[in-house]
């Protein structure tokens, strides 16, 4: 028979196989090295997003849980073919600005891109006219779906914040990369390996300016990366080193004081040409209580009372005497939602959203996928991530923006490029005369054949 250890010998065994499950259970803070690429790192960031990406706003309503419960992480997605875009876009990117040609007069001056998070299309139907009334005025006075679509395979945060700014979907080689949902260091420059251009750098090259306000503090990856330090410089301007970005807000996920913010800058007189607004209180609220359509539910509420901001900042515009009748919208989210997450690509409310597109010379009450007929299609009811003609998506917002502000596309993207997304009915679309186009600053010549904005 084995010999009996001795009871030195034994507390010793216990105690190696106390920190042997120890350290197994709670390996410590994830360790990464300073030699793997940043855009590694980030990659390895799946679709099931661990619980400190998407917090709700800490000012719940009475009846809702006092603490926020973790965000449960879903099975991580099926990796996409980095090397390739979904098939429904174009082949030829976006040209660089200096090839582009100069801004044409759309009699449009300033865009406010609204975002409200966490937005499932549903919600907004069965609220209607009583319970959302903002959003249906602004559809039935503009153009608009209830059946866009988000990224084609990211239906979170961060992934569709970024593609409305830089025109981009996630996956590709020409992707943005960023697939984290969690705050990210250094520049989305770095994170890709190469210059990311966005509406910041359009806007700027013809002499404009940009503002951002959101209430997710993670979401200021969206103008950090274009500060004067870190932005690209325009061969049309002499001072490179002035701002893109000339006001911007990020606050600890709380709706009010971004609105009070958005509100006070929007009386000033001199003002971006555009305005991206974003709300996250719904989103919040969606990961405490659920994403809930039912009629009274606290994310329905909620909904609602973002609704009351939206109502402010439309009054606020139509006060404005530079901004009234010169003030364009456009309004979508960056995912829908499901249970208490958005994570779950087999969940169609998570990718089905709206996206509304309002101001002078859009047709009013009109479908947007019925006014692109030819270069877009409805969806139905699937997911639609590879079809041709795609559909609407959420990551036109950009290239929305700055089509109807009479600017050229996003430089190397290819989402909303060929064909762009039409928006004016046809008889308010703006002429395509190159004549008639104002220089940008700088002096920088016009191509002989500037680019048409109709198909």
């Amino acid at each position: 028979m084995p010999k009996a250890l001795s009871p030195a010998l034994f507390a010793a065994a216990m105690a190696v196989l106390v920190f042997t499950a120890c350290t197994r259970t709670n390996p410590g803070p994830e360790l990464h090295s300073p030699s793997a690429p940043m855009a590694l790192q980030a990659g390895q960031q799946q679709q099931g997003a661990s619980a400190d990406e998407d917090r709700a706003d800490g000012a719940m309503d009475d009846d809702s849980p006092a603490e926020v419960p973790a965000v449960p992480e879903d099975p991580p997605a099926p990796e996409p073919d980095r090397t390739t875009l979904p098939t429904g876009w174009g082949t030829v990117p976006a040209p660089p600005l200096d090839e582009a040609g100069p801004r044409i007069d759309t009699g449009i001056d300033h865009v406010v891109i609204l975002v409200v998070d966490g937005v499932r299309s549903d919600a907004i139907a069965t609220l209607g006219t009583e319970g959302a009334p903002t959003w249906h005025r602004l559809m039935a006075e503009g153009a608009s779906t209830l059946n866009a679509r988000t990224d084609p395979r990211r239906t979170y945060t961060n992934p569709n914040h970024l593609g409305m700014i830089t025109g981009l979907v996630t996956d590709g080689d020409d992707g943005h990369g960023l697939r984290s949902n969690r705050d990210v260091e250094g520049t989305l420059h770095d994170l890709r390996g190469a210059y990311l251009p966005s509406v910041h750098d359009v806007t700027f090259h013809h002499g404009l300016t940009t503002a951002v306000f959101a209430s997710k503090p993670k979401l200021d990856l969206l103008s950090r990366s274009w500060t004067p330090e870190h932005a690209a410089p325009s061969s049309a301007r002499e001072d490179n080193d002035a701002l893109r970005i000339v006001a911007e807000s990020f606050n600890e996920l709380d709706d009010a004081e971004t609105h009070a913010v958005a509100l006070e800058f929007l009386e000033q007189e001199e003002l971006p040409a555009i305005l991206f607004l974003q709300y996250s209180r719904s989103d919040g609220i969606g990961h405490s209580s659920g994403f809930n359509p039912t009629p009274g539910s606290a994310y329905m509420r909620e909904l609602t009372r973002i609704d009351g901001y939206m109502a402010e900042i439309l009054e606020r515009i139509e006060q404005h005497p530079a901004l009234a009748g010169r003030t364009a919208v456009v309004l979508t989210t960056d995912h829908g939602g499901e249970g208490t997450n958005h994570f779950n690509l087999d969940h169609a409310a998570n990718w089905t959203i709206p996206l509304v597109v309002w101001g002078p010379g859009v047709p009013a009450g009109t479908d947007l996928h019925a006014l692109n007929a030819e270069g877009r299609a409805d969806p139905g009811d699937v997911i639609a991530s590879d079809a041709a003609p795609p559909p609407i998506r959420n990551i036109e917002a950009g290239q929305i923006a700055l089509r109807m502000l009479g600017l050229p596309p996003i430089p190397g993207s290819r989402v909303g490029v060929a064909p762009p997304l039409q928006v004016f009915a046809p008889a308010a679309r703006p002429a395509e005369d190159a004549e008639a186009r104002p220089a940008p600053p700088g002096g920088a010549p016009a191509p002989e054949a500037a680019p048409a904005l109709t198909p």
